[in-house]
Formats: C-alpha cells, sequence, structure tokens
C-alpha cells in the first residue's frame, strides 16, 4: 500500500509488474505451443507409417488391391506377379523372387521371398520411402492363376 501525494492509499500494480508478468505468461504459452505443434507432427507421422503398414500387408498377399492413380483396378490378379500401384494414396512396388536354398519344398510348390516398398507423397521416383517389408511365402504347386 501507497501513500499519493493527496495522501491518500492507492493499491495496484506497477508497470514493472505487469510487464514481467505478461513475458512469463508469453514463455509459458510458446512451450505449450512447442509441444502441441510437435505432438501433431508426431501423429501425422505415426498415421503415415500405420496406414502404409495395413497398405503393404494387403499388397503381400494380393496384388489385385492395386489400382492406377485413378483407382481403377491395376489389373494383378495373382499373387505371383511383380506389381506396382496405388493402394491408400500410398504407391506400392511389389517384387518377389524364387529361394534357391529352399529344398524339400518342390512338393508342396515354389518358395518365395516378396518385397514391398511403400511410398508416401508420390512414385517410387518422387516420394518418400516410408515401409520396406520382406516376407517368404509358398506358391502351391497347384495354384493357377
Amino acid at each position: 500500500m501507497a501513500i499519493n501525494r493527496l495522501g491518500r492509499t492507492s493499491e495496484g500494480f506497477t508497470l514493472i509488474e505487469v510487464a514481467m508478468s505478461i513475458a512469463i505468461l508469453s514463455f509459458g504459452l510458446t512451450a505449450i505451443l512447442i509441444v502441441y505443434l510437435t505432438s501433431l507432427r508426431w501423429a501425422e507421422e505415426i498415421r503415415i507409417d500405420l496406414t502404409s503398414l495395413h497398405s503393404a500387408r494387403a499388397a503381400i498377399y494380393d496384388a489385385g488391391v492395386l489400382t492406377d492413380e485413378f483407382d481403377v483396378s491395376a489389373g494383378f490378379d495373382n499373387s505371383d506377379t511383380p506389381a506396382s500401384g496405388y493402394v491408400n494414396d500410398y504407391y506400392i512396388v511389389r517384387t518377389y523372387t524364387e529361394d534357391p536354398f529352399a529344398t524339400g519344398l518342390a512338393t508342396a510348390g515354389t518358395y518365395v521371398d516378396v518385397e514391398v516398398k511403400v511410398y508416401y507423397g508420390g512414385t517410387d521416383l518422387t516420394g518418400r520411402l516410408v515401409q520396406t517389408i520382406n516376407c517368404s511365402q509358398i506358391i502351391h504347386s497347384d495354384y493357377n492363376p
């Protein structure tokens, strides 16, 4: 409590106290904003990773899910075809090679190694590679596409 020149008491904050409280408040709000924007960026990365993973798993087992850029079937109707196309707006390149070291499986079918690469934001030339999945499959000997 301060006494002014007229002898009355006055209460309140000084200009320095107000400026310091605004500075502290702005530092706190800036920190909160940075944390919020970082969490949004992480959430977007997680969404991209998860969606691309599910799209890749669909393309591993069946190349028929791939479409062209206009969402029209790319015409791959079997699982033993090297293929490329789109699933969920991700560009997918699916290749496979026969495993020369697989022995004893000749009666069951052909043992193949399948590789799927998923690109975000464009094709394999312009997009960002977000997933590469390798797996092994047996294409049964009675399979006739």
